[in-house]
């Protein structure tokens, strides 16, 4: 299944992005398991990636499409 590729914490922080939250330690925080060991990288990755409005509205079709 397409939805189970993601994992629980990337699909929530996808749909956390989707919804409109930027803040990278928030996003961040969301992850598990072994992500959470590269929590330092997860958070310089999140910062320098801005989503804007145009791909946050693809994103959530994408997801809605998934889900």
């Amino acid at each position: 299944m397409a939805s189970d590729v993601l994992g629980v914490c990337g699909r929530e922080m996808l749909n956390q992005l989707a919804n409109g939250a930027d803040d990278p330690e928030q996003l961040a925080g969301l992850a598990r398991g072994r992500l959470k060991e590269k929590l330092e990288q997860l958070i310089e990755a999140l910062t320098v990636f801005v989503v804007q409005p145009h791909q946050r509205y693809m994103l959530r079709k994408g997801l809605d499409h998934i889900a």
